[in-house]
């Protein structure tokens, strides 16, 4: 169950942030943005998810992975709500760039943390599956 929760939640978290590239033309067509903004705003969440990463994984340690992965999937899931409201470019910055990186920051590190204590037999190939979850996403 822990591997298949971990797998889940890999393919959920990066299929819905890549399928952001899907609507860069619709963007551009509805608000008349440019590439450069649009892409400027996966940039801000890769930066804000690898920075607090460090942070996801200190608060993964203190406070176990449920709690963590419940906060921040409920950032994630807030910013993807807020993101069908947007209509000025400073809003997806903070909305996609901010929240959807809180909601990143801890997919990896909690995810496969977990899994390395869970298994210390076959840790190797349970990351494997895991990541196979951000493969398929």
């Amino acid at each position: 169950m822990v591997v298949f929760g971990a797998c889940l939640t890999q393919f959920t978290v990066i299929g819905l942030l890549f399928a952001y590239g899907v609507f860069f033309k619709v963007f551009e067509d509805e608000f008349g943005w440019s590439r450069t903004l649009l892409s400027s705003c996966s940039s801000v969440a890769f930066l804000v998810m690898g920075t607090l990463a460090i942070v996801g994984g200190r608060m993964s340690d203190r406070y176990g992975p449920r709690i963590v992965l419940c906060i921040s999937g409920a950032l994630f899931s807030l910013g993807f709500v807020l993101a069908s409201q947007l209509s000025q470019p400073r809003q997806l910055i903070v909305v996609f760039g901010l929240l959807l990186g809180v909601g990143l920051s801890t997919h990896d590190v909690v995810t496969l943390s977990t899994v390395a204590r869970w298994f210390e037999r076959k840790r190797g190939i349970m990351t494997g599956v895991v990541k196979t979850g951000t493969a398929v996403g």
